[in-house]
């Protein structure tokens, strides 16, 4: 199965290269996401990834992205489209370590826990795929139930007269 979105780094290389890298969806790319996350439209899909060097205390490379998206979803009462642009925050911990946490001392993962880093495992080759990763963290950002400002819920059956269950089997048993 090949990702929509796909945008393979190597955190090897990201420690040689710049300090922050933008990633951004092509049309067929925006279609792909559009359909897999069940989207009226996805005009625009762009990250900017400012990566921080492990250091002494922490043996992790620190991915701190911002996710940004314009798209329209269907709303949930009228079923007419709602613009929604979404913007998003979030922090990625790149470790070769399968259990980095041991490899970090107390109170330094307590400072990465509180900030709600992710670890993700890249193992030896330290190659995993940025945009799988995008585009999950928007599909948790999108506003789940979607609604235009000027929809308003009505009854469906407003002529029916409201009756008391209760009345109609009393009605139906004196019968």
């Amino acid at each position: 199965m090949n990702p929509e979105f796909s945008h393979i780094l190597d955190a090897n290389l990201l420690l040689q290269g710049p300090e922050a890298l933008m990633v951004s969806a092509n049309e067929g790319e925006l279609e792909k996401v559009k359909e897999r996350l069940g989207l009226v439209s996805l005009d625009s899909l762009k990250a900017t990834i400012k990566v921080h060097a492990p250091t002494r205390t922490q043996k992790c490379i620190q991915l701190d992205v911002v996710l940004k998206a314009t798209l329209s979803q269907t709303c949930v009462v009228s079923l007419g489209p709602v613009e929604e642009t979404v913007q998003e925050r979030f922090s990625l911990l790149l470790s070769k370590d399968p259990e980095p946490e041991e490899a970090l001392q107390d109170d330094n993962w307590l400072d990465l826990a509180e900030e709600e880093a992710e670890t993700i495992y890249v193992g030896e080759s330290g190659v995993f795929d940025i945009g799988e990763i995008i585009v999950q963290y928007l599909s948790l950002a999108i506003n789940p139930y979607p609604r235009r400002p000027d929809a308003a819920f009505t009854a469906l059956i407003e002529d029916m007269p409201s009756k008391n269950p209760f009345a109609t089997l009393k009605a139906l048993k004196e019968e």
